[in-house]
């Protein structure tokens, strides 16, 4: 997805499967028990057991991973590597803790993030609210103006300022599909 970036090593496919990702993108997998599949961010890593899933992971931003078919196992780096299996049409989020620069956290202490695993839900019209950048739909449901402006920042490349505080907490739903920048914005300020 856009403002993503994806590394992989030269021994790619010969010793390992492995990928790093800040951003977003959606694998389709065959599962290969010699060499795992496997996506690593700073919050979580993502290991691929013949599936098709995707991975968003930007900067400031919860981590999430979400399988469409088969089945991932995500180890959660921040809760002493718990592991998470998700089966189809599940996700989970997480998200990294903050730590003061100053303070000093004892190793043996535990994260207080959650995380939960959730049912995937599709719009009327069918389509995955997460996966939809991959047929150019934007889609949003009852997310505030602030959050909204990070998605159209990241799809159209556009820096996106409020001249006033509250209009960040209006909430919007809307789809979006293949419209310029333009008509988005007139058509949220129509409603």
């Amino acid at each position: 997805n856009a403002g993503s970036n994806i590394h992989i090593s030269d021994s790619f496919g010969v010793y390992s499967r492995n990928i790093y990702l800040e951003g977003e993108a959606f694998f389709d997998v065959k599962h290969n028990k010699s060499l795992p599949f496997i996506v690593h961010t700073p919050a979580m890593d993502v290991e691929a057991l013949g599936t098709a899933f995707n991975v968003k992971a930007y900067p400031g931003e919860k981590t999430e991973a979400l399988l469409v078919r088969g089945k991932i196992e995500v180890t959660l780096k921040e809760e002493l590597n718990r592991k998470v299996v998700l089966h189809p049409n599940q996700k989970v989020q997480w998200e990294l803790p903050y730590i003061e620069p100053e303070k000093n956290i004892d190793s043996t202490e535990q994260s207080v993030n959650d995380y939960a695993v959730q049912n995937i839900t599709k719009t009327d019209g069918g389509d995955i609210k997460e996966t939809a950048w991959k047929e150019n739909k934007l889609i949003f449901e009852d997310e505030s103006f602030s959050t909204i402006a990070i998605l159209l920042e990241r799809w159209y490349g556009v820096k996106i300022e409020f001249e006033e505080d509250a209009i960040r907490q209006y909430r919007f739903t809307g789809t979006f599909e293949k419209e310029e920048i333009s008509t988005v914005l007139s058509l949220l300020k129509e409603s």
